[in-house]
């Protein structure tokens, strides 16, 4: 199952988890097919993905946003 495959079987706390290590492996393995390499261009490709999403998903109503921002903060810091 490839990376976008598994992105979209995430319904879980568990799964996220299991996501994100595919995701870790899926870099060091794919590093080719990255098209942001650094922590800067990561981070900004994806705000420029949320601000760009509208047309890409029908419903954003549902995304807990505040949550989607503590993750980041905390990924940020925790060890």
């Amino acid at each position: 199952m490839d990376i976008l495959e598994r992105a979209g079987t995430v319904e879980s706390r568990e799964d996220m988890v299991q996501f994100i290590s595919h995701l870790i492996k899926d870099y060091q393995q794919n590093k080719k097919e990255w098209a942001n390499m650094s922590l800067e261009e990561f981070l900004s490709g994806m705000e420029s993905w949320i601000e760009d999403c509208d047309n890409m998903l029908a419903d954003l109503e549902g995304v807990d946003w505040n949550l989607f921002a503590t993750i980041l903060i905390a990924g940020s810091r925790y060890e």
